[in-house]
């Protein structure tokens, strides 16, 4: 049965390719990239209650492509990267600790390596962080820059530690923990000249540190798709599918093992994010049909 969806309020800022976060029944979103895809350093956070958006202290530094995890009180921000004057970018391995209760940041051990437009979540005592691209990756700067690399990081122990690479190199890709691991979700990458729109799920298994393949794959081919659990149900939604930015929404249900069509969006979207709130979802800013304008625009997604 389809999502009932009605718009929320914006956000103050425009973006796409933020980091996203839920923490005490808040959202936040860090960073990203705004007008002319400039990185952002700011930070708002939603109240559901209110339906409003909230400036918090700004990121130490911009950031756009970046990853969020919340765990233990605090929320990780990884990765991404800052767009220079010639329009390059700066990939970074940095990682920021924010304390919502203070509203302060705080510096956290680095990343092993370089994460642009990578997929991160918290489970159990870790954060986990998937794939991503960087400027090292095979086939050199933005040639194939699809990363395999994965890591992982317990804040008891104070270092990012490699864990099993993803057995398909991707980034803009997106991951939820599901009953059998983690679920690492579509993305794209660079191949022989030409980006390709991925609906492959691969699932990691942080008891054994291996990774198999999920019971299925995506609905459509996504890169830049949104992800997230709600009533023990996976939703996916948005996304590049490879002939545009779609505004799809399916639900995935374990019990039955089959997907459900729950849209769409009243707008395609891209390179935002879909979080889980209490009883309802929530799609939150990205890019809309033309692939390149950010917005700041969010729907909520209830059942009826």
């Amino acid at each position: 049965m389809a999502l009932q969806i009605t718009p929320a309020a914006p956000m103050q800022a425009a973006r796409s390719h933020f980091a996203v976060a839920v923490h005490g029944g808040r959202v936040y979103v860090f960073g990203g990239g705004g007008a002319d895809f400039a990185s952002l350093d700011s930070v708002e956070a939603y109240d559901p209650a209110a339906d409003r958006w909230e400036a918090c202290a700004p990121l130490p530094a911009p950031r756009s492509g970046i990853a969020a995890a919340a765990l233990g009180g605090r929320v990780y921000v990884m990765g991404g990267g800052f767009k220079l004057p010639d329009g390059s970018f700066d990939f970074k391995s940095v990682v920021e600790a924010y304390d919502p209760a203070a509203d302060r940041w705080a510096a956290a051990p680095p990343l092993k390596h370089r994460h642009d437009a990578p997929a991160a979540l918290a489970l159990g005592t870790e954060v986990y962080l998937f794939g991503g691209h960087h400027p090292d990756a095979t086939g050199g700067p933005l040639t194939d820059p699809a990363f395999d690399g994965c890591e992982g990081f317990d804040p008891g122990d104070g270092a990012w530690r490699e864990i099993a690479p993803l057995p398909t190199p991707r980034f803009s890709l997106a991951c939820a923990a599901m009953p059998d691991g983690i679920w690492a979700m579509g993305g794209g990458a660079f191949r022989e000249g030409a980006f390709r729109n991925l609906d492959l799920i691969e699932v990691y298994d942080p008891l054994g540190a291996v990774w198999g393949l999920a019971p299925t794959a995506l609905p459509w081919p996504a890169a830049g798709l949104g992800a997230a659990v709600l009533g023990g149900r996976l939703y996916v939604a948005g996304g590049n599918d490879g002939g545009g930015i779609s505004a799809r929404v399916a639900a995935w249900d374990p019990g039955v093992g089959a997907w459900d069509e729950q849209g769409p969006l009243p707008e395609a979207r891209v390179m935002g994010a879909l979080v889980a709130l209490d009883d309802a979802l929530m799609w939150i800013g990205g890019r809309g049909l033309d692939g390149k304008t950010p917005t700041a625009g969010c729907f909520r997604l209830e059942g009826p």
